[in-house]
Parts: C-alpha cells; structure tokens; sequence
C-alpha cells in the first residue's frame, strides 16, 4: 500500500480515537491490518491475536507504542484496552440470577 494512503488511513483512525468512537479492535483493524500493527508493534502475529482476545495481555510498552504509531496519546489507548477488559468480565449474579446490586444493576 503506498504510504499516502497508509498515512491517510492512520489518521482517520487517530481523529476516530481522539472522538472517542474506537470501542473495538475490529475498528482498528478496518485502518490498520492485524498483522501489519502486529509487525509495528514487534509482535508476532499469533501473539497480537492472544492480546486482542486477551487485552489485559498487553504491555504498557506497546501501548505506548501503538499511541505513538498513530500519533495518539497513549493515555488514550490505555483507556480503550481497559475498557475493552471491563467488558470482557463476567457479569456477577445475585442469588438465582438475580443481579448483583454492587454492580449498580437491580437499584
């Protein structure tokens, strides 16, 4: 891919991050290709895909690496692998199913 139109995707992809609209790698992937951000972060590929299946596999050192690939704050990025761990956790249940009012469900 020549490296305007790789540049012009990285971004789209930075302003989609910095609005806050990224909730997924899957979105990312639509700019950038798993295994060319694999290959940027140092990773091999099969590694990348354990980490996106498992975020909280991933380092601070490539978080800040990816921020930095994109031009993005790495604060940023952090906040959206933490998010993407918070959804990933299983939901806690009550007695029977019935919610758990610590999690702000059931009130």
């Amino acid at each position: 891919m020549p490296p305007r139109i790789l540049n012009n995707k990285i971004q789209y992809l930075k302003a989609e991050f910095e609005a806050g609209r990224i909730k997924s790698f899957d979105q990312v992937f639509a700019f950038y290709a798993m295994s060319t951000l694999a290959r940027d972060l140092g990773l091999h590929l099969a590694t990348f895909k354990k980490k996106v299946k498992s975020p909280r596999l991933f380092k601070i050192d490539e978080m800040i690496v990816f921020g930095e690939l994109i031009e993005v704050d790495y604060h940023i990025i952090l906040k959206f692998i933490t998010d993407m761990i918070d959804l990933a956790k299983p939901k806690k249940a009550g007695v029977a199913g019935i919610p758990y009012i610590a999690d702000g469900v059931g009130k």
